[in-house]
């Protein structure tokens, strides 16, 4: 009886997470993850002298590691289109070896990555302004930042999970709305005062436009 309610949960979850990739894929067609394979460089924005600055001093304090949340590194464009995992690095109760997720080592392309288990944070679909925004987990978590800054305390609530071994909230774009319903205070940078004005915007505008890029 257990085996079989657990079966069902499963289905019903797994049934709930095919609809939400049909909605998106119905907005916005289907993933390409390719393109960010061979990026285009933008006229206005830099990702040397404007975006990675602003991810170097406010974003890879907690993401840079190895290990960094959710597998996220965001000191290199690679990390970014590569995306994020659901996937421990450091997990005390697994038995065997894990397959490694090296950073220009143990895959070589953005859809390579998706085959062992990351997802996307910034939009793979339709190359359109509203598209970049709606569908990137990555735009979607600065702006969730700004509609809900920290509450104006000294001390952060009980909420907000500092610890090394936590339980981490590790969302994709299809359960980002349970995401964002769930944990309003989440926005990134988490559990930190939100960007200044300018670096939000200038971030917001690179990934409206495609999150160009140009090596350095």
């Amino acid at each position: 009886m257990r085996r079989l309610l657990f079966i069902t949960f499963a289905l019903v979850i797994s049934g709930c997470a095919t609809v939400a990739i049909n909605l998106w894929d119905d907005l916005y067609g289907l993933a390409e993850p390719e393109r960010f394979d061979r990026p285009l460089p933008s006229p206005t924005i830099s990702y040397q002298n404007d975006i990675q600055p602003i991810l170097n001093q406010r974003c890879v304090v907690c993401h840079a590691c190895y290990d960094a949340p959710c597998q996220l590194k965001l000191t290199a464009f690679e990390g970014i289109t590569r995306g994020a995992s659901k996937m421990y690095i450091y997990e005390s109760s697994r038995l065997l070896a894990t397959e490694p997720t090296r950073l220009f080592h143990d895959a070589e392309s953005t859809l390579s990555w998706r085959g062992k288990g990351f997802y996307p944070v910034l939009n793979e679909r339709q190359n359109s302004a509203e598209a970049n925004l709606n569908a990137s987990v990555m735009a979607q978590m600065l702006l969730q930042k700004r509609a809900h800054p920290l509450p104006d305390s000294q001390v952060l609530p009980d909420s907000f999970d500092f610890k090394l071994h936590r339980d981490q909230q590790c969302t994709d774009l299809e359960h980002y709305a349970e995401y964002k319903e769930n944990y309003p205070l989440w926005g990134m940078p988490y559990g930190l005062p939100g960007l200044k004005d300018q670096n939000h915007n200038t971030l917001i505008a690179w990934l409206e436009s495609g999150s160009p890029y140009e090596p350095p």
